[in-house]
């Protein structure tokens, strides 16, 4: 049984009592203006406070930022509103709507090996492992405990995955990969497929063989139609706890560090080096053999063209520091007014307007 009581019990580094009721028992997390009576909602904002006040009489459980705090004398709210407050509002959700996610409960196949699978016989795996319809598993693999291989993946041989891992629905793992604990694939990944590469001729293109492997540590999520490659000759590494979006591209021989956060889009020919804590946004290009700093941020957008060795926020086509990207963008709209102004002075000083 979930309740506010639990999650303070549990979490108490984290979450705060203010008011109310707090044994209830919670059954679902909605947005304010939709609560009802044994769901609760986060506020985070004055309009979440203003849709929580308007449903007040259904809406009686509150996870408030802790900035919010102040509005709750100044409106008076009821005390049969049960209140907690969080520091940090989305570690809270990260935290609470562990509670709620019922997906492992409701996967369209039983636990166990299913019979309508194909397991090399020289493979092991761990206690706990669960084998949906239709996967295949090639030679000397070996899988953790606890690990769910999803309908229609396929793992190629000497491929090992650790413990608590969840594969879904039709991803592929190439030969050799190595893929640490407690990771996650969402449907269609493809990790350890050949890197790009090929030697021109004057009359062919020839194939060079990709005979490295990709290493995931632990905690590493990866969304759906993400592709990352294996190396040419060594390895193409991922660290621990770093997250993709879905449609996120890492080409070979690629090491991308600690805790990042790569967002749909993003893509980085081979040979590039990313640091810890990394952070994209949306449609982030980057070019191949550079070295980006730890602590870097990239607006969505960014194509990074040369080494980045100072950490910050950077933005824009070069990428250039966030500063003078802001100010790159704002002059903008001002760019064609400027020319014709240009125009005008060059007719004045009865020099030639090169137009191209």
């Amino acid at each position: 049984m979930i309740t506010f009581k639990h999650l303070i019990q549990e979490h108490s580094d984290l979450f705060i009592e203010i008011q109310g009721p707090l044994n209830q028992e919670l059954f679902l997390v909605q947005p304010p203006e939709l609560a009802k009576k044994n769901e609760f909602c986060f506020i985070s904002s004055h309009k979440h406070l203003e849709a929580a006040l308007q449903n007040i009489s259904s809406c009686k459980n509150w996870v408030i930022q802790e900035k919010f705090l102040n509005t709750i004398s100044k409106n008076k709210i009821p005390t049969d509103v049960a209140i907690i407050a969080c520091k940090n509002l989305q570690v809270a959700m990260a935290i609470a709507l562990k509670y709620f996610d019922f997906r492992k409960n409701n996967l369209p196949f039983v636990n166990g090996i299913s019979s309508q699978t194909f397991i090399h016989p020289t493979s092991k795996l761990g206690k706990g492992v669960t084998v949906a319809p239709f996967v295949v598993i090639g030679p000397n693999v070996t899988i953790g405990e606890n690990t769910i291989i999803g309908p229609n993946c396929t793992i190629e041989g000497n491929v090992y995955i650790g413990s608590n891992c969840w594969l879904e629905s039709h991803v592929f793992l190439g030969s050799n990969t190595q893929v640490g604990s407690h990771c996650q694939f969402q449907p269609f990944a493809t990790i350890g497929s050949d890197g790009y590469g090929f030697a021109p001729t004057k009359d062919d293109v020839l194939k060079i063989p990709q005979i490295g492997k990709v290493v995931l540590e632990d905690f590493v999520h990866v969304g759906a139609n993400t592709c990352i490659d294996k190396a040419t000759l060594t390895e193409t590494r991922i660290g621990k706890g770093t997250k993709f979006d879905n449609l996120v591209h890492i080409a070979h021989n690629c090491t991308i560090g600690k805790y990042c956060l790569i967002t749909a889009g993003f893509a980085t020919a081979g040979s590039t080096v990313i640091g810890d804590h990394f952070i994209c946004g949306g449609q982030v290009a980057v070019s191949d053999h550079l070295h980006i700093s730890s602590n870097v941020t990239l607006a969505g957008g960014t194509t990074v063209t040369s080494h980045i060795e100072v950490p910050g926020a950077y933005g824009g086509t070069p990428a250039m520091p966030m500063n003078d990207y802001l100010r790159a963008k704002a002059s903008i709209p001002y760019l064609p007014q400027l020319r014709k102004q240009m125009s005008k002075v060059l007719k004045h000083l009865g020099l030639e307007d090169e137009k191209k």
